[in-house]
Formats: C-alpha cells, structure tokens, sequence
C-alpha cells in the first residue's frame, strides 16, 4: 500500500509540474469551469422563477442538490474522470502493453496517472458554496452531522469512476467506437438532477446504476433526510459496480490484443 501511495505522489508531481509549464492555459480553463458552473445556477433561477417545486424539492434544496453535483463532480474530473478517458485511447493505440508490463496493478496505473490542478479552484468555490446552502437549508448542521454526507459524496465519486470505467472497457470488444464519452456525459448530466422526479425505466437506471448515489442520496442526508437504508442501498450499488467493473476489466484484458500482436 504505502509503495502505491509513493507512486501516486510522483504521478501527481508530475502533473504539477506539467500544469505550471502551461500556466495560461490553466487560467483560461479555470475561467471556462466557472462560466459553466455560473450558468447551471442561472438556469435553477430562472426555472424557480416560475414553478415552486420541481418533485419535492424547492429552490433551495435544488441549489444545494446541484452544488453537491458540481462539488462530486470536480472531485471526479480532477482525480478519476482524466485517466478513465485515457484508457479507450491506451485499447486503440497499444499503449497497454506498457501498462501491462508495469510492476503494479495494472487498474491502479490506468485509474490514477493523471491529475487535474486546474480544477482545484473550481473544488474550493463548490466547497464554500457547499457550506453556505447547506446551512441555508438545514442550519443545525455541524462537523459530526456533515461527516456521513462527504462519506457518501466519496463513494459516489467512486462509483461514477467505475460505471465509466466499465463503459470505457468496451473498447476491448468493439475499438471503432469512437463516441462513448457522449454517453458518459449524458450518464453525469442525469446525476445532476433529484433522482426521485424519474419515473419508470429511468428510474429504474438512476438508482440501480450509482448515478443517485452521486448526488441525491448525499443531499438527502445533508438536508437531515437520510436514513441507514439509503446509506446501504448507495453502498451496496457501488459495491455492485465496482465488482462489475473488475470483471469486465479482467475479461477485457484477456481479449486484448497487443501492438505487437
């Protein structure tokens, strides 16, 4: 463990060291996150300017719904999300036989060799207004009552990282696809909305798959909603997509063929 942790350190040095060598870049991106970021809360006040409730959930509930949303999901893009994006690229172009001959767990290198700095002001502004809609919402929150939430919010993250990463397994069986991070977008834009205004197959899809777990499930509990089934019912679909991910990883390895092949 401790030699992982070593590797993960140089991996992310580098990264730092890669981000400074392009600082414009990082700043102009920086910039982009937070006009993206501004014009989703836009769009909640313009729609609550019209209807009171969307579901069961008012403004202020949805202001914090989409905050924890955008919070989980710059976790994701700065730590999990770049690397799964990579590893389609990795199938194609043969660059898994390095992967492969690496020392270490081969999920570990594809899984954690890039991070993404130019998120983290982005991460810090979702964090602040994290804390501001949650007490706006539920003002007897403290440090104890927040910890379960930031738990949950963590294995969503989790989960996200491996139903994309099962997706991006496919590219073992099927390497012309060329449009699956479609796919995995309109996957984390569903993430961004109550899971309980779905109705049918898609609800059906939103809660076995962990995309409620991502942000509903650790808003409920922030507002003083979640009970200990829904914390097993999130635990549970992760775990379920995380044993998923592995198998199909491990069947897809073996059908890989190599550059050299």
């Amino acid at each position: 463990m401790l030699r992982y942790l070593k590797l993960y350190r140089s991996f992310i040095k580098n990264c730092l060291i890669r981000e400074m060598e392009f600082r414009l870049n990082f700043f102009i991106r920086t910039i982009i996150y937070f006009v993206w970021a501004s014009l989703a809360y836009a769009g909640i006040f313009i729609i609550y300017s019209h209807v009171n409730t969307i579901g069961n959930w008012d403004k202020e509930e949805m202001l914090l719904l989409v905050t924890v949303a955008g919070f989980a999901n710059t976790i994701h893009k700065a730590t999990l999300y770049p690397n799964v994006n990579e590893i389609p690229r990795y199938i194609r172009e043969g660059k898994m036989d390095f992967v492969l001959s690496m020392p270490v767990d081969a999920r570990f290198l594809v899984s954690t060799r890039y991070f993404k700095f130019e998120q983290i002001p982005r991460l810090l502004v979702y964090l602040l207004l994290l804390i501001k809609f949650t007490f706006d919402v539920n003002p007897h929150t403290n440090i104890t009552t927040a910890i379960l939430p930031l738990i949950l919010i963590l294995i969503g993250v989790f989960g996200m990282y491996c139903l994309l990463f099962t997706i991006s397994c496919i590219v073992f069986w099927k390497p012309r696809i060329w449009n699956l991070f479609a796919i995995i977008n309109e996957i984390e834009n569903l993430a961004d909305r109550p899971s309980d205004i779905f109705r049918g197959l898609l609800w059906f899809v939103v809660n076995l798959l962990p995309i409620a777990a991502f942000a509903t499930i650790p808003t409920k509990f922030l507002l003083g909603e979640g009970n200990i089934n829904l914390f097993f019912s999130s635990v549970l679909v992760v775990s379920v997509v995380f044993i998923l991910s592995q198998m199909i990883w491990k069947w897809g390895l073996k059908r890989y063929e190599s550059a050299s092949s």
